[in-house]
This record gives structure tokens, sequence and C-alpha cells, in this order.
């Protein structure tokens, strides 16, 4: 429930970022203006390839332009938003932070992820030690199965460890005293 609270807001604040700034080269073309704002074509491409993502079949045009008009009531419900100052409070500027972060450290641990598994074996004695280690209900896996599981264990620890490192790398101090009398 929490996050769907939090969907409105950022999926508001994607758009106020990217509905109304500077004019791109490549965004020159505009499939509608909504006030003064435009809606730049590259950017009604991508809103269509995420679409084309989701669905099985090709969209029709009534799906492309029921997706066009959910953007001009977006722009418009942005705007709306920005009259009444929404944008400038506190709790939507900690909302953005938040996701901001949360964002930034996803992308991060995905593109060490992607790094790592590059580094990853899987060999047959970690399947057989794997088998040894575990109880009757890993029996019933398929060896590809068992392999994958040993594979994402390894990432984790892998994933562990750099973070480990980058940990030991850092400079962190600590006030305890404060800490402990917040905690209090």
């Amino acid at each position: 429930m929490k996050s769907r609270r939090l969907m409105l807001p950022m999926l508001l604040a994607v758009i106020m970022f990217s509905g109304c700034g500077p004019e791109h080269k490549d965004e020159k073309r505009v499939v509608a203006r909504v006030n003064d704002c435009d809606i730049a074509a590259d950017e009604f491409r991508r809103a269509l390839a995420r679409s084309y993502k989701k669905e099985i079949e090709p969209l029709t045009e009534a799906q492309k332009n029921d997706l066009l008009d959910q953007m001009i009531k977006e722009e418009l419900l942005v705007q709306e938003a920005k009259t009444r100052n929404l944008d400038l409070h506190e709790d939507f500027r900690r909302t953005i932070q938040i996701y901001w972060k949360q964002t930034l450290i996803r992308n991060l641990l995905e593109q060490v992820g992607e790094d790592l598994t590059d580094k990853i074996y899987v060999s047959k004695e970690d399947i057989a030690d794997f088998k040894n280690e575990q109880s009757t209900a890993w029996a019933s896996m398929s060896p590809k199965e068992m392999e994958q599981e040993i594979f994402e264990r390894k990432k984790t620890e892998a994933l562990k460890r750099w973070l480990e490192q980058l940990q030991a790398r850092a400079v962190v101090k600590v006030d305890r005293q404060l800490v402990d009398s917040i905690a209090k």
C-alpha cells in the first residue's frame, strides 16, 4: 500500500523533470502541446516502447491514442500541481530524494551484479557439495535449478564481499553519544 502511495508522486516527478525541460535536438518534433509544455516525439516513442514490452500483440491505433491522451492528462495534472506549489512541499522533495537514492542504489547493484556475473562459475564440485549439504527438499531440483541456486548464492556472497571492501575503503566517523541520545 505504501508503495502505491509513492507511485503517483514519483510518476509526477518524472514527468515534471522530463516534460518541460530544455529542448534537445532529437526532441524538436512535438506530438502535442499542453499549455506551454511540449510532449516531444521521443518522449512519446519511449512511452510506446514501454507499452510494447507489456503487450503480447502490437498496440492498436486506439491504444496509441489512449497512451497519448494519458500523457496529456498527466501533463495537465503536473501543471496543476505546480500551480498549487505542491512541488515545493518538503514531503514531496523528501519522497523524490528517497526514490532517487533507491533507484541509484538499485542501478549500482545491478551494474556490479552484472560485472560479477562474468566472474562466477559453478563447478561440478559445487553441485556435489550442494547436494551433500542440502536436505531432501532440494532433492527434487533439476541439475539446472541447482546450478542456478548455487550461482545466485555465489553472486550474493560476491556482492556482500564487494560491499565489505567498499566499506573498508571508506572513512566513516560516528558520533556514538549523539546516536545513543537519539536512540533512547
